[in-house]
């Protein structure tokens, strides 16, 4: 069975509002939204939020993830967790009427403030350089370079243009902190 378009157009909508509520909750935290990409820049590293729509049926799951800004990669890597993951699986599911909207997007931002924010809070550096981090290793070399002041500026450049975040005027390679948590 398809989904008529009437149906497609409603629940793109639906999305389209849910992630607009949610963006609104996530700005008072300091993430910026481009698209489903919830991002601040915290240091040498962005931290941020994918939210992803499953193409089955109302519902999202959102990963909460590190990128190191001197990350040579050309593609944004889900280093991080995932709400998928969680023993109690966070019930992200939605209707279609006002009422179902606002509380999936409550429920997406309780989310963050009572699982996603703490765990980007024990992300210091020191965390993402241990052998343990969720950073494999290539990351954490990038991450080292950048605190040595060898970070790259066409990676950085690229990193903050995979997710959609603007040129900040004062870089990090410049700030002359490198003790930031991420």
């Amino acid at each position: 069975m398809t989904d008529s378009p009437t149906a497609k157009s409603s629940s793109c909508n639906d999305t389209a509002k849910i992630l607009r509520l949610f963006a609104k909750a996530m700005a008072a935290e300091g993430f910026t939204r481009k698209s489903t990409w919830f991002c601040r820049e915290r240091g040498h590293v962005v931290q941020f939020l994918h939210v992803h729509k499953f193409s089955f049926g109302p519902d999202f799951r959102i990963h909460v993830c590190i990128r190191v800004l001197n990350d040579p990669r050309s593609f944004i890597a889900l280093l991080g967790i995932s709400s998928d993951e969680d023993k109690q699986r966070p019930n992200f599911q939605f209707e279609s009427n006002q009422e179902s909207l606002k509380d999936c997007a409550q429920r997406m931002a309780e989310y963050i403030h009572s699982v996603g924010l703490p765990w980007l809070e024990s992300c210091t550096l020191k965390a993402l350089l241990a052998p343990t981090s969720v950073l494999p290793e290539a990351e954490r070399q990038a991450l080292r370079a950048a605190l040595d002041g060898k970070a790259q500026p066409e990676n950085i450049t690229a990193s903050r243009k995979l997710l959609g975040l603007a040129q900040l005027s004062t870089s990090v390679e410049h700030s002359g902190n490198t003790h930031d948590i991420c």
